[in-house]
């Protein structure tokens, strides 16, 4: 009995220490899908120029055309949200409110609705990158494809689901600020960086949140601010407009 006794009160220990390891065992959630408000969608416009010549004379030009790219689509915005601690059902038990001043994370775009987080790497150029801009109608020598534009390896370190993905690593564009490409080298750090990720089968862009800072539209006046801006590839040949499902992930520190 005694040791029938010793026996049941080992397992019950056993039990309890693999209980408490797997409660202690530091994990890293996932980026949350982000639910998207207040959104507006414009495109650009440009008035043509006109001339009057005389007739029997002979006028040379150099005409300068600028028009919108059908193989891109920009997103900007704002971020907000919180941190909190709940279940399956979506029950919460706590949450904290985020202080946006002091918030950093990244928003992320991609075509799969379901990313797997934990195997997030830099995306390969000749494996990923390349099969996404077939998947979009875009040709290997494009000027305006993927690989092409994405041609910088400049950008911050950032977290991924608790993946470090180290400074300039990745394939990487700063887009503009107040219409204007930005200067920036390896040293100095631009705002609104974007980089390609991989789960090892899907592209995902990923802008680094700045807080309130001026973007691609610089009106002071207005107050033009945005905490994310970003491009991410359409296929212009198709019927259909490419659907990208987004998410983010925040960090309170």
């Amino acid at each position: 009995m005694v040791k029938n006794n010793f026996k049941l009160m080992l397992v019950l220990v056993l039990a309890l220490v693999y209980s408490l390891s797997v409660i202690l065992l530091e994990t890293y959630a996932d980026p949350a899908g982000a639910s998207i408000t207040d959104n507006a969608t414009v495109s650009g416009a440009s008035s043509p120029t006109s001339r009057a010549d005389a007739g029997g004379t002979i006028t040379t030009m150099i005409i300068n055309a600028t028009q919108q790219n059908p193989a891109w689509k920009a997103y900007v915005g704002n971020i907000s949200g919180s941190l909190k601690l709940s279940d399956s059902s979506g029950f919460s038990i706590y949450e904290w409110s985020l202080n946006v001043s002091v918030v950093t994370g990244e928003v992320y775009a991609t075509r799969a609705s379901s990313p797997e987080w934990s195997n997030i790497t830099c995306a390969n150029r000749t494996t990923v990158i390349s099969t996404e801009q077939t998947n979009l109608s875009m040709a290997s020598g494009d000027n305006d494809n993927i690989n092409f534009t994405f041609s910088e390896n400049i950008h911050d370190a950032l977290e991924v689901a608790g993946t470090l993905i180290g400074p300039n690593n990745c394939s990487s564009i700063a887009t503009y600020v107040n219409g204007t490409a930005q200067t920036y080298n390896s040293t100095s750090r631009p705002d609104f960086q974007e980089l390609l990720l991989e789960d090892n089968t899907n592209l995902i862009y990923v802008s680094i949140l700045e807080i309130d800072a001026y973007s691609y539209n610089n009106n002071i006046s207005l107050n033009r601010t945005n905490d994310f801006q970003m491009i991410v590839g359409d296929d212009a040949s198709s019927a259909y407009h490419t659907t990208y499902y987004f998410f983010a992930e925040l960090d309170a520190t």
